[in-house]
């Protein structure tokens, strides 16, 4: 080991007054300035010092142990410039420093050379070297985050240079197999560290000039050591499970996949081939879907308006004595396969004396079409989620477009309504792929006969291609400024809590306006950054942050020219209207000329005094500043509930994403000044209430008091004088004509299913 020399050293300095006379046994202020390259140089280290005179007006200090004002004094490489000593002093010991001069410092201690020398941290042991320094090591760089940092600038810009290399060698006879390897080593018990993986570069052929090598990841999986975990070959085939790829993705073992895959192919062959002998009589390929409501568990079609007649969504093909395609219902009410066979029974029924269509599903479902009183009927008696009373297929093909937004010129599925609203039911509802723009799943618009009206869409693709949940106007300039008469809105929302809950994952939201953006009455709240951009003379945004303060202040500035020494300022008439009396102002002031130095009085909201130190004469010109807090707002009453370090994750746990079904949100109210998370009582259930319906049958209105009994879940009519249990809602279903039903040779459906 060596000695650490002190990393300081001793300076001393005569301290006078502007008469010239010593300033003896007194505290005075020092401020030392080590520079670079001249003595106007750049800073490289800065303290001060605080220290009493002795009788001779002596001040003795230590440079390096001072006060630090910026700089780091071990850091200074002594050797690699000139480096000047300035003075500065305040003989009141405060703060207003005057240089006295700055010098060359012509000799360095030695001791402090060799610190950025480079030769006190390293020690040998026998041909090893190494090193007791528990801070960082860099090579080309002052320092990095690591414990080794490297650092080559090269000049080329677009390819892979080498900043370090790792060689392996071998004492004896090179084969197929030598590798040079990275290990990871991490700490196990009290400083012991066993080693937990290893990345290699293998030679594959060690024949030069022809060497191939790959890239081996290795893991720990247990006392028995490393295990080949992925390879790299030199021709790009990654192996996982094996280090003899045959493909780009070689995998031994089973895959497991949680998110959904493309596959682009264009090929003349299959895309996906699957071949094997499975050693029981499962499936190649297993698929399932989980999906509670109406889904599918394989998808497949043309997709090409141009197929053939002899093409086929989904082809089954069987060289024994089995079958295609076969499907499995499990439960009783469902279908496996289904298709029409006009040599059975199996079939809805068209052209009756009374619908041109008819079909109802063993659940008690039912609806025709080319009715006496309808074009489409349908009533729905299941409560299952994704059951809808009618569904509409409309746009089905590319050629098929609307021309305008008006009534006429639109295109759908679906123009319809629901007469009540209980969870996860809606009156209509509209879905659709988006695939090009101007289309959308449900719209709206006002029936005039033109297409300049006011309409919205739910789930809207807008030109451009970007698709909104739901999107409205009430103009249709395209940029909402023009000279035109404003009377409409685009959307209102009035809330009790709150107005509008926005949530982007990008963006929260953007708005424009010719005469405002946005206008807020009320106090506004942020818990970030207030950014403003403004063009430059280059026509690029420049970035600029609002000040902000622990008050509610005013400001305003200005300049004024002092005669004689003195002049009086007044504010403008709208920073003293303005500005609180009840609170001092406070105002800095600037001479931009020579001066004895000023000082302000007299201030209050209507302005205040400037007057040269040492009764001065000058006439020069003054800057200033004046900062109030803001009349009526000496003391703001904040909504704590808000300003709460708490409040914004009450409001995550709130204001829920319902397109996240796994989650429910926990609620939230507001109620004696307090904010909560929570359902509030209020918007609980009943168990007492009395629900009365009016169902229309055949145009005579039915009222029925109903609750839930035991009939099999059906509802069945009771006293209410006695019994006051909980109620439910009964469609009585409408009467049909009586006419004979098809015969079903099965349990299944009449219904065709995709």
């Amino acid at each position: 080991t060596f000695a650490q020399p002190p990393q300081a050293f001793k300076y001393q300095t005569v301290v006078r007054d502007g008469a010239g006379d010593l300033i003896q046994n007194q505290s005075v202020s020092l401020r030392m300035t080590v520079r670079e390259t001249s003595a106007g140089g750049s800073i490289a280290y800065r303290e001060t010092h605080s220290v009493v005179t002795n009788e001779f007006g002596l001040a003795s200090i230590e440079i390096g142990n001072g006060t630090l004002v910026s700089g780091s004094f071990i850091g200074i490489d002594w050797g690699s410039d000139d480096f000047y000593l300035q003075t500065e002093l305040d003989p009141a010991g405060g703060s207003s420093y005057v240089s006295m001069g700055t010098s060359q410092l012509l000799s360095v201690p030695y001791a402090l050379h060799s610190e950025t020398s480079g030769d006190s941290y390293w020690n040998l042991n026998g041909n090893d070297i190494y090193t007791n320094n528990s801070g960082d090591v860099n090579i080309g760089l002052y320092s990095s985050s690591a414990k080794l940092g490297v650092l080559d600038n090269l000049p080329s810009t677009n390819t892979v240079e080498d900043v370090v290399r790792i060689y392996r060698g071998s004492t004896g006879t090179v084969a197929n197999g030598l590798g040079a390897g990275l290990l990871f080593l991490n700490e196990v018990s009290n400083g012991a560290h066993s080693f937990s993986g290893r990345i290699s570069s293998v030679m594959e052929n060690v024949t030069m000039p022809n060497a191939r090598s790959g890239m081996l990841f290795e893991t720990r999986t247990g006392v028995t050591g490393m295990s080949d975990a992925l390879y790299l070959d030199p021709d790009g085939n990654m192996g996982i499970g094996t280090t003899n790829p045959s493909s780009k993705l070689d995998i031994i073992g089973g895959i497991e996949l949680n998110g959904s895959i493309y596959h682009n192919y264009s090929g003349m062959g299959n895309a996906l081939i699957a071949s094997g002998s499975p050693s029981s009589d499962l499936a190649m390929y297993y698929i399932e879907n989980n999906y509670a409501g109406n889904g599918y568990g394989l998808s497949a079609g043309m997709l090409s308006t141009s197929a053939g007649s002899s093409s086929y969504g989904i082809y089954g093909f069987n060289w024994g004595s089995g079958y295609g395609v076969y499907g499995n219902a499990y439960q009783i009410s469902g279908i496996g396969v289904y298709g029409i066979n006009s040599n059975n029974d199996n079939f809805g029924y068209l052209g009756s004396s009374s619908y041109g269509v008819y079909g109802e599903h063993n659940d008690g479902n039912y609806g025709y079409v080319g009715g006496a009183s309808y074009g489409v009927s349908g009533n729905l008696v299941t409560t299952n989620p994704g059951d809808y009373a009618i569904y509409g297929n409309g746009v089905d093909l590319s050629g098929e477009v609307g021309t305008s937004y008006d009534e006429t010129q639109t295109l759908g599925a679906v123009k319809g309504y629901n007469s009540w609203g209980n969870e996860y039911t809606f009156a209509v509802a509209g879905y659709t792929w988006l695939d090009d723009d101007r289309s959308g799943a449900t719209f709206g618009a006002k029936a005039s006969g033109t297409s300049n009206v006011p309409w919205g869409c739910l789930s809207y693709q807008r030109t451009g291609g970007t698709e909104y949940g739901g999107y409205f106007t009430s103009y249709t300039s395209g940029t909402g400024k023009s000279s035109e008469v404003k009377i409409n809105n685009g959307i209102g929302v009035f809330g009790d809590l709150f107005g509008a809950d926005i949530h982007g994952e990008v963006y929260g939201a953007y708005i424009e306006g010719e005469n405002y953006a946005t206008y807020s009455n009320g106090t506004v709240y942020k818990n970030d950054l207030d950014v403003h951009l403004q063009k430059n003379d280059k026509g690029e945004n420049e970035v600029l942050y609002t000040n902000v303060s622990t008050d509610a202040t005013v400001q305003t500035m200005g300049y004024v020219t002092i005669s004689g020494g003195k002049a009086s300022i007044a504010f403008d008439e709208a920073f003293s209207q303005i500005v609180s009396d009840q609170s001092p102002i406070i105002v800095t002031a600037t001479p931009t000329g020579e001066s004895k130095g000023i000082y302000v009085t007299n201030v209050n909201e209507r302005g205040f005094m400037i007057t040269e130190n040492d009764n001065g004469k000058s006439n020069v010109t003054v800057s200033y500043i004046a900062i109030g807090k803001r009349k009526g707002h000496e003391s703001p009453v904040l909504a704590q509930e808000v300003v709460d370090v708490g409040y914004t994750t009450k409001l995550s746990r709130g204001l829920h994403n319902d397109s996240d079904t796994e989650t429910d949100g926990e609620g939230l109210y507001y109620e004696n000044g307090k904010l909560t998370v929570g359902v509030h009582p209020s918007t609980l259930p009943d168990p007492n209430r009395t629900v009365l319906e009016t169902t229309e049958i055949h145009g005579k209105p039915e009222i029925r008091e109903t609750k839930t009994g035991s009939t099999n879940g059906k509802a069945e009519d009771i006293d209410l004088e006695e019994n006051t249990e909980d109620f439910q809602i009964v469609t009585p279903k409408e009467t049909k004509p009586v006419e004979q039903k098809p015969n079903y040779n099965n349990s299944g459906s009449g219904s065709e299913k995709k």
